[in-house]
């Protein structure tokens, strides 16, 4: 899988330049890829003196934090699979989802772990009434029982 080189100047509110401004890329999630386990670390990128930042990211969802003098501030981007992509297009896109393989092995992931828990409460379900009969079968015969 090839990466995405994610490019950006990094301004304030008032328009200037935000050198040695920090962002740090966190993958969002564990995947599934051509047989292996994708564990992704948290990719740090530094803004240069004219507030350039540049950074390689694989294509997937990424949390974007920044922080600075006033807090920390987030937003989730999605890295697609193409050369190179500009982080102001990314965070105007937040809103968008961008479908990749990598997502979709995401997902995927998703709903087999959710028919997992599905087949599991089913079978809680199965062995509750399971017990809940025999109760009422031993009830049964101990009214018998004392009848008899």
């Amino acid at each position: 899988m090839s990466t995405c080189t994610v490019t950006g100047n990094i301004r304030d509110i008032s328009n200037a330049l935000k050198p040695g401004a920090m962002f740090v890329f966190s993958r969002q999630n564990i995947v599934g890829q051509e047989g292996k386990v994708i564990v992704a670390d948290p990719v740090t990128a530094t803004a240069d003196v004219n507030g350039d930042l540049t950074v390689s990211l694989y294509p997937g969802i990424y949390s974007a934090s920044y922080t600075g003098p006033t807090g920390r501030s987030h937003v989730r981007v999605s890295v697609p699979e193409q050369p190179t992509e500009n982080l102001a297009d990314l965070i105007n896109q937040a809103s968008d989802i961008v479908i990749t393989p990598s997502l979709v092995q995401e997902t995927k992931g998703y709903r087999d772990e959710a028919r997992v828990a599905r087949d599991a409460a089913l079978v809680a379900e199965t062995n509750a009434e399971t017990a809940e009969n025999n109760a009422e079968t031993a009830e049964a015969g101990a009214v018998a029982a004392r009848a008899g």
